[in-house]
């Protein structure tokens, strides 16, 4: 039975996976190692091995080299991660956890609450929300089936100073849940009658929250110490 399932998992593996794979382990550091006979001539087989060692590590340089212009800074609090800065602007936090078969994925835009004004206030939370409702690839409901068949979310965000969208799922369905994370970013639709929807929810989310005694004092705290706009 596991032969099987392991025949039916290479069957299933794409072209892109296999090179993702290949970029994983040319990333990483290699150690050489040749075992030969005795009656082998030992100096012939090191320059062999040697040989080896050259063209794999060119070719992990080739395979490392990227059409993105990017500074590579450590984290002090935290050896395991790395800050990628892109030329453009873009920052890319990133931090490997060999441990954990699962990914979560987050990307913050410049904007929030102190973007907007007396008119514009709420325009960011329905902005945020509004993304995840369709890209010209894929509909809403067909976006919403793909990520519950891999047991995958997409789910946006929205603060005082950053909005954005939060992908999480298995690594081995990163293709497709990044794919549908970026697309939902670059290419939302906005369908009208989903967008009139999450208009209904943000109402009657705020209706629920003028009924509650404590969220209404904390609104009153953030008031004092920030003003009107903040306490909405």
């Amino acid at each position: 039975h596991s032969e099987d399932e392991y025949l039916e998992r290479i069957k299933k593996c794409s072209t892109k996976k296999i090179n993702m794979a290949l970029k994983d382990l040319l990333s990483r550091d290699a150690h050489y190692s040749l075992q030969i006979p005795d009656q082998e001539d030992q100096s012939q087989t090191q320059d062999k091995l040697k040989a080896f060692r050259s063209k794999f590590e060119t070719l992990k340089s080739q395979t490392q080299q990227s059409k993105f212009k990017y500074k590579t800074k450590k984290i002090k609090e935290d050896e395991h991660a790395k800050l990628l800065e892109f030329d453009n602007g873009i920052k890319f936090l990133y931090r490997h956890n060999p441990l954990s078969p699962s990914f979560v994925t987050q990307i913050y835009l410049q904007g929030g609450l102190t973007e907007e004004n007396d008119y514009n206030n709420g325009l960011y939370h329905l902005l945020s929300h509004s993304l995840v409702k369709g890209h010209k690839n894929a509909s809403y409901e067909q976006i919403k089936a793909e990520l519950e068949n891999r047991s995958a979310s997409i789910s946006p965000f929205a603060g005082r100073n950053a909005y954005g969208l939060t992908a999480h799922g298995l690594s081995e369905h990163s293709d497709v849940i990044i794919g549908h994370l970026v697309s939902s970013l670059v290419s939302p639709t906005y369908p009208e009658r989903l967008v009139e929807q999450e208009k209904e929810m943000a109402r009657r989310t705020l209706k629920n929250l003028s009924k509650d005694p404590s969220r209404e004092c904390f609104f009153q705290v953030i008031k004092l110490m920030f003003g009107d706009l903040h306490s909405k």
